[in-house]
C-alpha cells in the first residue's frame, strides 16, 4: 500500500532507551547549551531514531535497484524499486514506444514482479511520481509528528527513567542538563540570594529575579545560569520552590507557616493495610467522588484530557485549611 510507514507502530511499544540513546542526547544538550524538558528530548530522540531508520531502509532499497521516477530512460535487465507500490522490487523485460500524442514522446516498460508484469510509462517529464518519494506519511517530519501523537506518553515515561538513572545529568524544574556544563554557584551567591528573598518581605521570587542580585560570571547563557543557580537552590535546605507547575518560585523555608513545612496533624495518615478486591463498586464509587490526594489514580487516567474538576472538601482539609491534591487536581 502506498505511503506506508517505514517504522512499524510497534517499533515504538518495544523501544528501550540505550546507552547511545542517552549519549546522544548529552551531546545534543553539550552543544544546544540549553536545558531541555524530557518531552523535548523526547522530539530529539523521536527525530533521530527515524532518520537513521529512514536512512538504513533508502539505503536497503537502493541496493535492491534503482529509484523508478517516470522521467528516467530504463533498459530491458534493468531492476527497479518502486517506493509508491510499497517499495516492491521487479525487472524491465520489454521496451517500447509510447502511443499517446498528447503526452508526446516516452516509453512504455513491462517490468516482471513476484505479483506478474505490470507496465510503467518511462521518459515521461510531466509526472507527480517524478519527485523522489515524499509521501507525507513517509516523509520523516511528517512521521515524528504522528509518532509522538500516539506514543508521546510512553515514551517520555521510558526515557524520564533512562535520564534520572544517569548521575551526569541533572534537572531541575522538569528541565535536563549535563552537571559537567553547570555555572559554579557558590556559598557567597546563595547567601545573596537569601538576602534578596529576605527583603522581598515574604513574596516569592522567580530567579531571573535573583539572578540581578546573584553576581554570576559575564557571558554565560542567561538560560544556563539560570538553570545552574536553580539546581544550587535546591541543593541549599534554606530554599523552597514554591511556583505551578511550569514556573519556578523560591521562598525562604523558615518563613513558611507551620502547615507548609510540616504536613498538618489533621492530614497526617498511616497506611492500613487491606484488600481492595473485597471493596464493593458504592465503596470504590464513593472513593472516587471523595478524590482526594489518597485516592489512587485510575489507570486509564490521561491527565492531558482533564479540562475542569470538581473537589470535595473532605472533614480533615476543611479543619486544616487545605485543598487535596489528587492526581486529578495535580494534572489539571
Amino acid at each position: 500500500m502506498a505511503g506506508t510507514p517505514l517504522i512499524s507502530e510497534n517499533y515504538w511499544h518495544t523501544l528501550q532507551v540505550s546507552r547511545q540513546d542517552i549519549e546522544f542526547l548529552h551531546n545534543h544538550l553539550f552543544e544546544l547549551e540549553t536545558p531541555l524538558t524530557t518531552r523535548e528530548l523526547v522530539s530529539v530522540l523521536v527525530d533521530a531514531r527515524v532518520q537513521v531508520e529512514h536512512a538504513a531502509a533508502q539505503k536497503l532499497h537502493a541496493e535492491d535497484g534503482k529509484t523508478y521516477l517516470p522521467k528516467e530512460e530504463y533498459r530491458v535487465g534493468d531492476r527497479l524499486v518502486f517506493p509508491a507500490l510499497d517499495w516492491r522490487k521487479g525487472q524491465v523485460s520489454e521496451l517500447r514506444a509510447g502511443l499517446n500524442p498528447t503526452a508526446g514522446s516516452f516509453d512504455v516498460i513491462t517490468v516482471e514482479m513476484d505479483s506478474g508484469a505490470r507496465m510503467f510509462a518511462a521518459r515521461l517529464g510531466d509526472h507527480r511520481l517524478n519527485e523522489a518519494p515524499s509521501s507525507e506519511r513517509n516523509d520523516p517530519g511528517h512521521e515524528k509528528e504522528t509518532i509522538l501523537r500516539a506514543n508521546g506518553h510512553e515514551l517520555e515515561k521510558k526515557l524520564e527513567a533512562a535520564l534520572g538513572a544517569d548521575q551526569e545529568l541533572v534537572r531541575i524544574a522538569g528541565r535536563w542538563f549535563p552537571r559537567a556544563l553547570l555555572v559554579s554557584v557558590n556559598a557567597g551567591h546563595l547567601n545573596v540570594a537569601e538576602a534578596a528573598l529576605d527583603m522581598a518581605a515574604g513574596e516569592p521570587l522567580p530567579t531571573n529575579s535573583l539572578l540581578k542580585d546573584v553576581s554570576l560570571p559575564d557571558g554565560v547563557n542567561p538560560k544556563l545560569a539560570e538553570f545552574s543557580l536553580n539546581l544550587a537552590l535546591q541543593e541549599d535546605e534554606r530554599f523552597d520552590e514554591v511556583g505551578p507547575a511550569g514556573e519556578v518560585l523560591w521562598f525562604l523555608r523558615r518563613l513558611e507557616p507551620d502547615g507548609v513545612r510540616q504536613v498538618p496533624l489533621q492530614l497526617q495518615y498511616s497506611p492500613v493495610e487491606h484488600d481492595r478486591t473485597a471493596l464493593t463498586p458504592g465503596m470504590v464509587a464513593l472513593e472516587a467522588q471523595l478524590d482526594d490526594e489518597l485516592t489512587p489514580a485510575a489507570k486509564d487516567f490521561l491527565p492531558d484530557d482533564v479540562p475542569s474538576i470538581t473537589i470535595s472538601l473532605i472533614y480533615p482539609h476543611l479543619r486544616a485549611g487545605t485543598l487535596p491534591l489528587s492526581a486529578r487536581a495535580r494534572a489539571l
